[in-house]
């Protein structure tokens, strides 16, 4: 093929000369000569990117780059990278550059840079065989990047609108491939459920629609609708109806039934303080359901259910039985320290002389098994002095704040500082203006 190639460059023939060279590179790449393919693919494609195989050519060194850069290299990440942009540059009109695009968004999402991600996903193509799978990971993809932006307190309305447009975009197209419509349907129901005002009542009319009219729908899919639909349900205030639709709804796999928890655990957070009972009780049923399968699930989920469960009980004013799943968590678990911290806030939060010295004890406790400056060894000595003066102790409530001070002068930062020196300032008050003990 290179001899080939020089008799047609001397000949001035330059679709030979390219066919050849072509040949050439593609022999490498099937060779597994991942560099050498390279190497040859990418020059050829730039010294004649008119061709009209040049795009094919580029890609196929692309994808030889790809197995170069799977060992990690950052150098071969990188040109990667740089091919990948160089091709929707070149071939933006072309047939592959959905492909390119697809590899891109892929690349940005391992990265992380979830923004990144959706705009190169959002370019595949509807006619590319991957685009269904392209449209699923920009879901994932908008769910991680409106998730940061929540848990930072900055919700971001645009954001989401545009992540809906383009979800009902997808789910509208007539004649669109059924999977990548599906995959529509749910982003775009999670979207309106957690993100969007009144978004509730177009979930509910999304996943309806679509469960009415996709008959032929594998069951995995009609059941992840349901389980969006139930808190669609909860969120629109339709109580009895959310559970009906779960009483009649059989979670499968525990990734299910921790997805349908999530969602009402975020309809809760949203929801008047007299309907929070209400969203607790289905929380409840599906945490019950899902524990009575305990040997499907794998110590990280069950101690993560159990947390949920206390939570659950505690808004529906079950405070003893909660209190009983953290202790029991807590002797499960002795060395985790969200655990423990869990059961002694739970314990401050009880109103009588015996809560409080559990408080204390626990508090106490927490503090001694954290690594001394650690934020959680300052959460728990301000948490002990406040559970020592609420249980009549400001002596010891000061000893405790004072001590913290002598071994971190910074006292955990500007803001932990002054919440202790909030604490003490209660602590110096009369006793008649402080929280007693009845």
């Amino acid at each position: 093929f290179d001899k080939a190639a020089n008799r047609a460059a001397a000949e001035a023939d330059k679709n030979a000369y390219f066919e050849s060279r072509y040949a050439a590179g593609a022999l490498e790449h099937e060779r597994e000569h991942h560099a050498e393919a390279v190497a040859r693919l990418a020059p050829l494609a730039g010294e004649m990117p008119q061709h009209p195989r040049a795009a094919e050519a580029h890609l196929l060194a692309i994808h030889s780059a790809a197995q170069l850069a799977r060992g990690g290299d950052p150098q071969q990440l990188e040109r990667y990278e740089r091919l990948l942009h160089k091709h929707v540059k070149a071939w933006h009109e072309g047939p592959t550059a959905s492909q390119a695009w697809y590899w891109l968004g892929r690349l940005a999402q391992h990265k992380r840079s979830w923004q990144e991600a959706i705009r190169a996903l959002k370019n595949v193509k509807p006619d590319h065989p991957q685009y269904a799978q392209a449209v699923e990971a920009a879901g994932r993809c908008y769910r991680e990047a409106l998730g940061e932006l929540r848990r930072r307190g900055n919700r971001n309305a645009l954001l989401a609108q545009d992540a809906a447009a383009y979800f009902e975009s997808v789910i509208a197209q007539p004649g669109g491939e059924a999977d990548a419509r599906r995959a529509a349907v749910l982003a775009a129901a999670r979207i309106y459920l957690e993100e969007l005002p009144g978004g509730a009542q177009k979930a509910q009319r999304l996943l309806g629609a679509a469960l009415a009219d996709d008959a032929a729908a594998p069951r995995q899919w009609k059941q992840q609708c349901r389980t969006m639909m139930v808190p669609a349900l909860a969120a629109a205030g339709q109580f009895a109806e959310a559970e009906r639709l779960l009483n009649q709804t059989s979670i499968g796999a525990p990734a299910e039934a921790l997805e349908m928890i999530e969602l009402l655990r975020d309809v809760s957070d949203r929801a008047a303080a007299a309907d929070k009972p209400a969203v607790a009780r289905l929380q409840s049923q599906v945490i019950a359901d899902v524990l009575a399968k305990r040997n499907e699930l794998d110590g990280s989920t069950i101690k993560q259910l159990a947390g949920l469960r206390a939570d659950t009980l505690t808004q529906l004013g079950q405070r003893d039985e909660a209190l009983a799943v953290l202790r029991k968590l807590a002797d499960d678990y002795p060395r985790d320290g969200n655990v423990q911290e869990a059961l002694a806030r739970m314990l401050s939060a009880g109103d009588d002389a015996s809560s409080r010295r559990a408080a204390v004890a626990k508090w106490r406790d927490v503090a001694s098994h954290c690594r001394v400056g650690s934020q959680r060894w300052f959460r728990a000595h301000l948490a002990l002095a406040r559970a020592q003066l609420d249980l009549g102790e400001p002596a010891n409530a000061r000893a405790t704040i004072k001590f913290v001070g002598s071994t971190r002068a910074d006292m955990g930062g500007e803001q932990m500082k002054a919440r202790f020196r909030q604490l003490l300032a209660e602590c110096n008050r009369p006793a008649s203006s402080k929280r007693t003990n009845e």
